[in-house]
């Protein structure tokens, strides 16, 4: 009996992520209501506060999801799928390179598949990194605390490792700006490896730059280019990103 109410259980929680995610795609993150999902889901009200304990749960689930599927992509990308559960692995990523691919190949999948995720996931993305929600504060230290730092580490992983490797020219700690130290503590802290402000500040331009470009897109500003040169408008702001700093 346990196993078959972790069945249901499951089972239900998938319809709720659907359904919500259908919400957020018609309504935005401001119009997601607890009991509209109930109907859409087949239970009462009563019976979806069993799982939620209103509409901030939710939020907090649908956020911490999103991180977890941008991470994983990144993971995969980079051909680590180690670093993903085992019901992802199998998941199509297009800009997918091998693991021992060289390290500038890992990055630019990397800047990819962050922009191939977020175009097919504008709802996601905007939910993720857009305007905050009105009245809605993700827990301390909670479960999207710990999903953004996962996608974080997946997201800079390859920046990491060419910086070990000699391969990045990091500008010195004295060009660095406020605060780059206290970012560099806290990627060591996410990474295992000890990083400059310098490498900090650069990730922090590298951000801005991809970011940028992507929020751009999934706004809508590139639509009167067409899908193919939004691409190759993406591709030539990151190799204008990488020249001069990766080798």
């Amino acid at each position: 009996m346990t196993g078959r109410r972790e069945h249901l259980r499951a089972e239900l929680l998938a319809g709720v992520r659907d359904a919500a995610r259908d919400h957020l795609a018609n309504d935005g993150p401001g119009g997601l209501s607890l009991r509209a999902i109930a109907r859409d889901v087949g239970i009462s009200p009563a019976g979806l506060y069993r799982y939620f304990d209103g509409r901030d749960a939710l939020l907090t689930m649908l956020i911490t999801d999103g991180y977890h599927d941008l991470a994983d992509h990144l993971f995969l990308a980079q051909g680590l799928a180690g670093e993903v559960s085992e019901s992802v692995r199998d998941h199509h990523v297009p800009h997918a390179v091998p693991v021992d691919a060289d390290v500038r190949d890992r990055l630019a999948a990397t800047w990819r598949t962050y922009r191939s995720w977020s175009v097919a996931h504008p709802n996601e993305f905007h939910l993720l990194f857009g305007e905050p929600v009105r009245g809605y504060a993700a827990p301390p230290d909670g479960d999207t605390v710990r999903a953004n730092a996962r996608m974080s580490q997946a997201l800079i992983r390859p920046a990491v490792e060419a910086d070990l490797a000699g391969r990045l020219d990091v500008p010195s700690v004295d060009e660095a700006p406020e605060g780059a130290a206290e970012l560099a503590a806290a990627i060591a802290e996410d990474s295992g490896v000890d990083t400059s402000g310098g490498f900090a500040a650069l990730m922090v331009a590298w951000w801005s730059t991809l970011h940028g470009a992507v929020a751009l897109e999934c706004n809508g500003q590139f639509l009167w280019m067409g899908p193919d040169s939004a691409r190759d408008l993406f591709e030539s702001t990151m190799h204008t990103a990488f020249a001069g700093i990766l080798t």
